[in-house]
């Protein structure tokens, strides 16, 4: 019995050198073997095996550890507890309408708890929703969501093509004739225009002229005018990224999720434009998705839309506290 317990260990790591010596052959692996230019091109699975292959044929090398263990953050399952917390002050008059979004179950994620209150009454809730409605009139409103929430890592094929032609008419129909597959796109993208943090929703009128200093939201509206040029039905995700490794480090973000194929493609062109060791980190891809919108103008409030009593977005500035948190939840009975 002890024989064939402590057999089996050693069993397996011989089957498992065995494999990747052989992998190792087949796909060419030697110790000077890139892995970065494979996750600059989101070929993130294949630069995972062969970081293990690397690791079982030649070992460490010390500045490489890190890095080996950021590739395996992208796939190990993360749960997180998201809290969302908004202070209106009183209201003279009329009403309002709010919408919150919070995070849902769809996708590669799922909702294990969440509860809401209001004026610290706690309200009943479906994660399958979209987000929350509460209607104020005079009184100062105090809202929290508090969510506990699993995600998990799903790369795409990237080797799908789309119609040769555009069907339609728009500003980036010259641009989307000479992309004919989600890769073509993506190799586009990732050297197209530059990237910075700006807070502004721009138009692809804006953004086909001033390709610079734009972010999330600019690049997610290059690819779903580009889909849409395609024939497909593009939408347009919102949620956050949270960092594995720097606590309490988030920031909200935008991509684009599209139905093809009997299929859902998570096209993130950001996350693809990270270059470099430090700068990828293993940050981006740990994503939490609060919803789906198909309007460009729906990006600027989020996670917070108001409303009339006409349902007519409020497009003035109205001032509130917003106070979010996203940090890891290391509970064992969660993972």
């Amino acid at each position: 019995m002890h024989k064939k317990f402590f057999n089996i260990p050693i069993i397996g790591f011989i089957l498992l050198f065995l494999f990747f010596t052989a992998s190792a052959k087949a796909f060419d692996i030697d110790e000077a073997t890139e892995i970065e230019p494979l996750i600059r091109n989101n070929e993130l699975l294949k630069a995972f095996l062969f970081s293990i292959g690397k690791v079982v044929l030649y070992g460490f090398q010390k500045d490489e550890i890190d890095y080996f263990l950021k590739i395996y953050n992208l796939f190990s399952p993360k749960t997180f507890l998201i809290v969302q917390n908004y202070e209106f002050q009183k209201k003279s008059k009329g009403k309002r309408f709010f919408h919150v979004f919070a995070p849902i179950t769809k996708y590669n994620q799922k909702v294990l708890w969440q509860t809401v209150f209001f004026n610290s009454k706690k309200l009943s809730f479906d994660t399958k929703k979209k987000g929350y409605f509460f209607e104020n009139t005079e009184e100062a409103i105090d809202l929290k969501v508090c969510s506990i929430v699993k995600t998990w890592f799903v790369q795409n094929n990237k080797n799908i093509f789309f119609s040769a032609k555009p069907v339609r008419k728009s500003f980036t129909t010259s641009l989307s004739s000479g992309l004919n597959s989600l890769l073509e796109i993506y190799e586009f993208l990732l050297r197209y225009g530059t990237y910075a943090a700006n807070n502004k929703v721009l138009p692809i009128q804006y953004i086909l002229l001033n390709p610079f200093n734009i972010d999330c939201t600019e690049f997610s509206t290059i690819v779903a005018e580009i889909l849409l040029d395609k024939g497909l039905n593009p939408n347009y995700a919102l949620g956050l990224t949270i960092s594995n490794y720097k606590k309490n480090f988030f920031e909200k973000h935008c991509w684009i999720n599209v139905f093809f194929n009997n299929q859902i493609f998570d096209i993130d062109v950001v996350l693809s434009r990270q270059m470099g060791k430090a700068a990828y980190g293993g940050q981006l891809p740990i994503r939490v998705l609060f919803g789906e919108v198909k309007k460009l103008n729906r990006l600027r409030f989020f996670p917070l839309e108001i409303f009339d009593e006409k349902n007519v977005e409020i497009t003035e500035n109205i001032e509130y506290n917003e106070n979010l948190k996203a940090m890891i939840f290391s509970c064992f009975f969660l993972h």
